[in-house]
């Protein structure tokens, strides 16, 4: 499943998940492969039984030149279930899932769902605490030839809740967001999910609350995904609401330039508007074609 998730679950989940924990030296996860993720800790401690510390942690997505560093974790597993390997795994995902949304999607080189790490948190209740997080990627500028963007995250809370009907649910805050060549870049992020662990597609994520804000405009969003193997056999709905949508406008006129001003201010003639200030789009995906708020539009892969 080698697409990008509709109405942008992977930039939430971006600012969703965080580091992961391993050991001095290089590590991949099973899943994966060296050729799609790599990830190590300079220090790491699992001295208690069902909790991982660990700094100076490095994950990154082979040959895209995108990475993530954190300076504290703490990992713990309130069902006294996970091991310390087994939390490096599951944190370690989480941070592959952290860059593949920064990616804007999956890298050539990794493959898709399902990941048996992901999984194996099905029963186990695990939350973390993180602190300093820092994400880059290259980008293309015609005015600062091999810039880079970078996101930093002050403090990020995540922890697992039970779901037997659903699967797996998480919820997180996150803290203190900024940005470096990122001027919408929500300064807080928070959100409620479930993923369903099938082991074959389709592959069910149900987004009960995502929220947002950047500037004085405060986004939030709910909705589900059903993936399948590629966007022709993949459903999703969702409702997007974005308040002082004028203000936002403002802000993309003066840092990102008219491409990303004219795409607002299309997106704005075909909402709804909810009040005087909060305007809103229904968004669907099925099987290849998508509609916002009844009117037919591409859909577009990175």
């Amino acid at each position: 499943m080698k697409f990008l998730y509709p109405f942008s679950l992977g930039a939430f989940l971006a600012l969703m998940v965080s580091p992961a924990l391993g050991h001095a030296s290089t590590e991949t996860l099973p899943s994966l492969g060296e050729k799609c993720f790599t990830f190590h800790s300079e220090a790491q401690d699992s001295s208690e039984k069902y909790r991982l510390k660990a700094s100076k942690f490095f994950a990154s997505l082979t040959g895209t030149g995108i990475s993530l560093t954190a300076e504290k974790l703490l990992v713990s597993d309130s069902t006294n279930q996970m091991t310390a390997e087994e939390l490096s795994k599951v944190n370690a995902l989480s941070a592959y899932l952290a860059l593949s949304g920064y990616n804007h999607g999956l890298s050539a080189n990794c493959p898709g769902l399902p990941y048996k790490e992901l999984i194996a948190i099905s029963g186990r209740l695990p939350a973390a605490q993180w602190e300093n997080i820092r994400m880059d990627r290259p980008i293309e500028s015609a005015f600062q030839p091999r810039s880079h963007q970078k996101i930093f995250i002050k403090h990020l809370d995540i922890h697992a809740l039970k779901d037997p009907k659903n699967g797996i649910r998480g919820i997180f805050d996150a803290k203190g967001v900024s940005g470096e060549n990122a001027p919408l870049t929500p300064k807080q992020a928070s959100g409620d999910f479930t993923f369903t662990p099938n082991v074959s597609p389709p592959y069910k994520i149900i987004v009960r609350s995502m929220e947002g804000v950047v500037g004085d405009s405060k986004i939030s969003g709910h909705g589900y995904v059903l993936a399948g193997e590629d966007i022709a056999h993949s459903k999703s709905k969702a409702h997007l609401s974005i308040g002082k949508i004028g203000d936002l406008i403002e802000k993309s006129a003066s840092t990102l330039g008219p491409q990303a001003t004219a795409a607002l201010l299309l997106a704005r003639l075909v909402s709804h508007r909810e009040n005087d200030e909060m305007v809103s789009w229904d968004i669907e995906l099925d099987n290849g074609a998508s509609k916002v708020n009844g009117i037919n539009v591409p859909y577009f892969v990175h």
